[in-house]
C-alpha cells in the first residue's frame, strides 16, 4: 500500500494588496519611533493570567490561534496598538464572532485595536490619533 505524502510549498504571498499599502503607510508614519510587525499571533502580544487552570487554558485558546493584521510597537519593545483591516471577509457570521473575542481580548488587556477598512487607512481618525501617541511629542513639531 502506497503511504500519502505531503509537503511544504511557500505561498505567494503574506499580506493582501490592500494589507501592503496598509504597512507601506504605517510604515511612512511610524518611521524610527518604533516598528510595524505584520502577522502577529494574538498570544505573543497578550498573556493570560488566572489561578484557576481550566479558566486559565480557556481564555488562552481562544486567541492562541489568532492573528491580527499588524501590531506596532514602540522603539523600546512595548506594544503601542494593533490594526486588523477588515475586508469583505469581515462580514462573515464566523469571522465576527472571532472578532468580537478579539475585540474584547484587545480591550481587557488595554491594547487599542484599531479597524477600518481597505483604502480608509489615510482618513480614519483612530488610527491617526494611535499613530500620533506612538511617536514623541518632539516628532509631533517635526
Amino acid at each position: 500500500k502506497r503511504r500519502a505524502t505531503a509537503h511544504f510549498v511557500a505561498k505567494p504571498r503574506l499580506l493582501s494588496s490592500a494589507e501592503t499599502r496598509v504597512l507601506k503607510y504605517l510604515r511612512s508614519q511610524i518611521g524610527a519611533y518604533g516598528h510595524v510587525c505584520p502577522c502577529v499571533q494574538v498570544a505573543d502580544g497578550i498573556s493570560v493570567r488566572s489561578k484557576d487552570k481550566s479558566a486559565w487554558g480557556k481564555k488562552f485558546r481562544s486567541i492562541s490561534q489568532k492573528h491580527v493584521d499588524f501590531v506596532v510597537i514602540g522603539s523600546d519593545g512595548r506594544v503601542c496598538f494593533a490594526v486588523e483591516v477588515d475586508d469583505s471577509s469581515h462580514r462573515d457570521p464566523k469571522r465576527q464572532a472571532r472578532d468580537t473575542v478579539l475585540n474584547k481580548a484587545f480591550r481587557q488587556a488595554g491594547i487599542p485595536l484599531v479597524r477600518f477598512e481597505p483604502g480608509k487607512e489615510r482618513s480614519d481618525a483612530k488610527l491617526a490619533a494611535q499613530i500620533s501617541q506612538t511617536r514623541p511629542v518632539e516628532a509631533h513639531s517635526a
